[in-house]
């Protein structure tokens, strides 16, 4: 049948759990009803719900427990919170079992103790994992699925050394993921990790490690609507933007250590003028879209790119800000594209050529270490400084600002062709 113990508005001390285990296991619904009101003292020491198809337990007041099991069947958190507050295995679940039906809380609440959290499938408002004592670290040991938003730390317990490792399983959040405490540190090894809300960065991290230990996990944006990313300037690994119809806007300055992709849907540096530091490729498929903002888009690395085979000229936006690929990796840019300033440069090796044929409407820089070649008719409208190797090949050049020649102005072809200077 139902429980309810409301009566007892502190029932923790009215009910002493000891080690039992109360088991809801009436068939239909079944309403569970605590004096607990958003409360993390736990009522239960362990709770067991929804044992088997068809069967529902429904919260009907915000409860806890030490342990938490579900069966096949359903545990409905009915707009409620219900605590989890121990150490150890403290979620037990079937793998038919559902745990929330789009609405409710489940929060884990560290204890300076270590929480492991199976394998999950829950749709809820929310699942948050905070942290009320210093030194608690969570675990992943399954894939977490969140049909919902998702939050680490609580905003009203700050400054918790809280590690949360992913230990190399996929999570999946469909709503916003959140890190609100200021010393959180996620590790996200070599997991997938899928958002498809924001992501709003409010760590700091911890005693010099990083608020974000990217390792080399892939995170995949695959919103259908706009959304905001905040890194709080902290660096990933690998990005993809991959969500038809979705934009993603940019709130500060963000780093990529290997490389980002626009598959679908549109980035947006130009609203807050971010600087986007990508040390491998960028690229923009077909589908994507990227706009550059007043800020820097650096490619830095031996084999950073930006070539005409990875990116959809026709979906790219550069009229304002620089684009720097500093790199070892000989390309092809994609052509006739339209960039603001341009800095073309080797990464250490000395020797890269840049193949490209385009307009910029600000400033071109050509350094030491890069040799260019022209594909096409380039036209300058600011200055060009050339300290490296300019190939014309008999294509037209224009400069409308200042003509700087530390280097090499190479327009022998022009002799036996039309090109212009």
């Amino acid at each position: 049948g139902n429980w309810d113990t409301s009566a007892r508005g502190n029932d923790d001390a009215a009910l002493v759990r000891g080690t039992s285990e109360v088991i809801m296991d009436g068939a239909g619904t079944k309403t569970l009803k605590t004096g607990a009101t958003n409360s993390y003292v736990r009522r239960f020491h362990k709770l067991t719900v929804g044992q088997g198809a068809g069967k529902v337990t429904q919260l009907a007041l915000t409860s806890a427990t030490n342990i938490l099991e579900v069966g096949a069947g359903t545990f409905d958190l009915n707009g409620r919170f219900l605590y989890i507050r121990t150490g150890g295995s403290s979620l037990i679940t079937d793998p038919d079992s559902m745990i929330g039906t789009g609405n409710g809380t489940l929060y884990f609440l560290g204890w300076n103790e270590v929480l492991n959290l199976p394998a999950i499938t829950a749709n809820l408002a929310e699942l948050r994992v905070g942290f009320y004592l210093a030194a608690s670290v969570v675990n992943m040991t399954g894939e977490i699925t969140v049909n919902g938003n998702m939050t680490l730390g609580d905003p009203g317990v700050a400054d918790r050394f809280c590690p949360f490792n992913t230990n190399g399983h996929a999570l999946t959040v469909t709503g916003n993921f959140n890190i609100v405490d200021g010393q959180t540190v996620l590790a996200l090894g070599n997991s997938q990790v899928t958002i498809g809300g924001a992501w709003i960065n409010g760590s700091t991290g911890f005693n010099g490690d990083a608020a974000i230990d990217a390792g080399t996990s892939t995170i995949i944006f695959n919103s259908t609507d706009a959304a905001t990313v905040d890194s709080s300037s902290q660096s990933f690994y690998d990005i993809d933007f991959d969500g038809v119809g979705g934009s993603w806007e940019l709130i500060d300055n963000m780093t990529v250590t290997r490389d980002l992709a626009v598959t679908n849907g549109t980035l947006d540096l130009a609203t807050n003028d971010v600087d986007l530091t990508i040390y491998a490729a960028l690229s923009v498929a077909p589908g994507g879209g990227f706009t550059s903002g007043a800020g820097t888009t650096a490619l830095i690395g031996a084999s950073a790119s930006y070539t005409d085979d990875n990116v959809e000229q026709d979906n790219t936006v550069w009229t304002d800000g620089t684009l720097y690929i500093r790199s070892d990796l000989s390309q092809e840019l994609p052509a006739e594209e339209t960039y603001h300033n341009l800095y073309l440069d080797d990464y250490v090796g000395g020797a890269t050529t840049y193949t490209m044929g385009s307009t910029i409407e600000g400033d071109w820089y050509i350094y030491a270490g890069a040799t260019v070649q022209m594909s096409a008719d380039i036209t300058v409208a600011g200055d060009l400084v050339i300290e490296g190797v300019l190939y014309t090949n008999g294509f037209d050049l224009t400069v409308t600002g200042a003509l700087d020649v530390n280097g090499t102005l190479d327009a022998t072809d022009d002799l036996e062709a039309d090109g212009v200077i």
